[in-house]
């Protein structure tokens, strides 16, 4: 039997052995671009040299020097500093091979000879130096036009999708990909590709789920949560390895997207061409995955206040909506039993003075009873001892109310009315879902300031368990978001509940 290792894979194939084994191999690969470079640099200097050397009595050595330097110049421009150093000594080389006497002899030895090669070996290798320079300068200049235009539909608040086509589109462009795609890792384990671009349409379709798992890119950055590299997928197992394959996709590089400290999902980018993409790769990529990040946040954010909003709408609708079958359930039909009993009474005026009496006690009944509702309607909207007397001497009613034992902490401060009413009714609702749901022995409500804002904290000590899906908990979060506060839930299972909301005085009227 085959031994296994520690992780479940055979010695020798897991992902993370298989990738090092591959780095290893390809860590000094270069790139075909920078091979053919290395080559031009040295033969090409020779091959102008020799070509020139019919015409060396008609043409002076410093042009020859001039046009062996812009060789230097265009190799380093397109290759890299290897490349164009290689050239610069070739240039020199075959210069002093060709151009100095006596020609066709090279002796370092010699003054002339000496003094020539370093010359131009030297302004050759400075050449170079500020030829790739230019291209940093150039690259660099490109990478930050295009985190702009992206950074622009973020600060826009464009369409999320809008923002993934143009993150890829723009990746691809830049860094040399054929194929970038964005992928989303859902909480079920799946690879879920949410946009993509190719030149040849050779990128994952957007819309495509798949296991993740296997050898991938995407598996490496879910992993780790780090930017990575997988140099090649042949024989890669897993499905969304072999969907790669039949795309035609021989190497990747990715990046993580991170959304509120999680792995969201991974810029990656790839390509069809037989030579992986150069080193670092994988870091560029970082600039516009965490532009994906933002614009996942700023998608979310939108969809929360717009969910937030509809709420807040639903429940002032139910509100509204309850407060008319109170008042037609209570007060309403307190004052038409009024209205009866009155109507009666006139017409037994004259008649039956007892029976009148009797109704006129009847109506002065039913018009206190219905004043009686009608208060406990309005304390219900907004309590008369908010108003008058302040958020302590209300809390401490509502402590009196309680069923459970309470300690209030709250100041005689008086703070905004909007503020008051907002703090009043966090209290009220908590109280409530203690009395209904915890089991509490005792509860607490403290109300202080700090840094110009309220803080109230209500906890118990009873079951727990609680969360934002009830529809209490969860509207109080609206409404104190409404005016510029957060509210935060800390409820174990068993260990009671704290509610902790934060309500900005700054600007408040």
């Amino acid at each position: 039997m085959d031994r296994m290792g520690d992780d479940g894979h055979p010695p020798g194939s897991r992902p993370g052995m298989a990738r090092a084994r591959l780095l290893s191999r390809r860590a000094f690969r270069w790139r075909l671009h920078d091979r053919v470079a290395v080559v031009c640099g040295l033969l090409v200097p020779l091959v102008v040299s020799a070509a020139l050397v019919p015409f060396r009595s008609d043409i002076a050595n410093t042009d020859v020097a001039l046009v062996l330097m812009a060789i230097v110049v265009a190799v380093a421009a397109n290759g890299d500093r290897v490349a164009g150093v290689l050239a610069a000594i070739s240039a020199a080389v075959w210069f002093d091979y060709f151009f100095t006497q006596p020609y066709k002899r090279f002796d370092i030895a010699h003054r002339a000879d000496l003094q020539t090669t370093l010359l131009l070996l030297m302004v050759g290798i400075g050449v170079t130096e500020l030829a790739v320079r230019g291209g940093g300068r150039k690259r660099a200049a490109r990478v930050e036009a295009a985190l702009r235009r992206v950074a622009t539909l973020v600060a826009r608040a464009a369409p999320p999708q809008a923002v993934f086509d143009a993150v890829c589109e723009e990746t691809g462009q830049l860094i040399g990909a054929t194929t970038v795609n964005l992928a989303h890792f859902t909480p079920d384990g799946s690879n879920l590709t949410i946009s993509g671009w190719s030149l040849r349409g050779v990128h994952v379709p957007t819309g495509t789920r798949l296991p993740l798992e296997g050898q991938t890119i995407n598996a490496l950055v879910q992993r780790t949560g780090a930017p990575g590299r997988f140099d090649s997928y042949e024989d890669a197992p897993g499905p969304l390895a072999a969907r790669l394959r039949a795309l035609g996709i021989t190497s990747e590089v990715g990046a993580p997207v991170v959304v509120d400290g999680q792995v969201w999902g991974a810029l990656i980018a790839g390509t069809d061409r037989p030579e992986p993409l150069p080193p670092r790769t994988e870091l560029r990529l970082a600039s516009f995955a965490d532009l994906i990040a933002t614009a996942v946040s700023n998608a979310a954010a939108q969809a929360e206040l717009l969910a937030s909003r509809a709420r807040i709408v639903n429940a002032g609708d139910a509100a509204r909506r309850r407060l008319a079958r109170d008042l037609h359930d209570g007060a309403q039909q307190r004052l038409v039993s009024t209205v009866m009993s009155l109507q009666m009474a006139d017409l037994r005026f004259d008649q039956d003075q007892a029976a009148t009496r009797r109704l006129l006690r009847e109506a002065l009944s039913h018009a206190r009873d219905g004043l009686t509702d009608l208060r406990e309607l309005a304390a219900g909207m907004h309590p008369n001892i908010l108003t008058n007397r302040g958020l302590h001497a209300a809390v401490d009613a509502l402590a009196q109310r309680s069923i459970c034992p309470v300690k209030v902490e709250v100041s005689d401060a008086r703070y905004p009315p909007h503020i008051e009413a907002a703090a009043y009714f966090v209290i009220a609702e908590a109280l409530t879902n203690v009395a209904k749901h915890a089991q509490a022995s005792h509860a607490s409500v403290h109300v202080g300031s700090r840094d110009d804002s309220m803080t109230i904290d209500i906890e118990d000590d009873g079951s727990g368990g609680a969360d934002f899906r009830g529809g209490g908990l969860l509207g109080l979060k609206d409404r104190v978001e409404a005016i510029g506060g957060s509210l935060q839930l800390h409820s174990p299972p068993g260990q009671g509940t704290r509610l902790h909301a934060t309500l900005s005085l700054l600007h408040s009227a």
